[in-house]
């Protein structure tokens, strides 16, 4: 169970650097 809470914990840091670098490339384009 904590395997699955440390996994769940990691892809959510994922998705939130991937929102962030979405976000800043298209600050940089416009």
């Amino acid at each position: 169970a904590i395997d699955t809470l440390l996994n769940l914990a990691g892809l959510a840091s994922f998705i939130h650097d991937q929102i962030q670098l979405d976000f800043r490339i298209e600050r940089l384009i416009t």
